[in-house]
């Protein structure tokens, strides 16, 4: 099994791929210092699974798991990241990771979840599985309950009229990842346009004192 480790931190990448070769099945481990470094060299050397990071600069691991599986459908990548909120994790696995692992893990934990991404079966840090399946088991059935708090806040920002470079500003992304959860939003609730989203927004109470005027959707 060949490896490509993602994190700008060189001391972790170079102790992950210690600990990587001491497992017996991987041959190879490559590293990258950010997710656009990664999906380049991704590119080049077709490796079995990546190991991702989150917070990086020039491209994040949230954006480089879209794109490289717009590049490479069939690539598996396993999140390793300080972040357990059910935002990031929920938002990871739809742009396609096939593991959400925590950094504070065990190397029995890591080596299990390598295992277990790498054969397909996926793999998810035990405490927030748990806790996202409790919410979804007791939240009300409408589409507003089944949003993330970073969705919430993105359709209150639509509402207002924001556009993709002020929503990216106020929630500290980029813009490509903007527009990436606006077609997201668009998909989970069945609507079509950013007009649509707004009047959702208002009607599901997520943008008090909007109802006053019309909204300038930019783009």
């Amino acid at each position: 099994m060949r490896i490509l480790v993602v994190d700008d931190h060189e001391l972790l990448r170079s102790a992950l791929a210690r600990l990587l070769m001491d497992f017996g099945n991987v041959s190879k481990v490559y590293q990258a210092s950010d997710g656009a470094e990664a999906v380049s060299l991704a590119c080049e050397v077709k490796p079995d699974l990546v190991l991702m990071d989150l917070r990086m600069p020039r491209c994040n691991g949230l954006e480089a798991i879209r794109l490289l599986k717009q590049k490479m459908p069939r690539c598996k990548i396993l999140v390793l990241t300080v972040s357990d909120s059910d935002d990031d994790l929920v938002y990871c696995l739809k742009a396609g990771a096939q593991g959400y692992l925590l950094k504070n893990t065990s190397p029995d934990e890591f080596r299990r979840a390598i295992q277990s991404v790498f054969s397909g079966d996926g793999f998810i840090v035990p405490s927030m599985a748990s806790r996202v399946l409790h919410g979804l088991l007791s939240g009300e059935e409408s589409q507003a309950t089944i949003l993330t708090g970073r969705e919430r806040a993105l359709l209150a920002l639509v509402a207002e009229g924001a556009s993709n470079a002020e929503i990216a500003a106020r929630l500290h992304i980029s813009t490509h990842t903007v527009k990436a959860h606006v077609g997201n939003l668009m998909e989970k609730l069945q609507l079509k346009n950013r007009v649509q989203l707004a009047v959702y927004a208002v009607e599901a109470g997520l943008a008090p004192g909007a109802g006053g005027g019309h909204a300038r959707l930019g783009h």
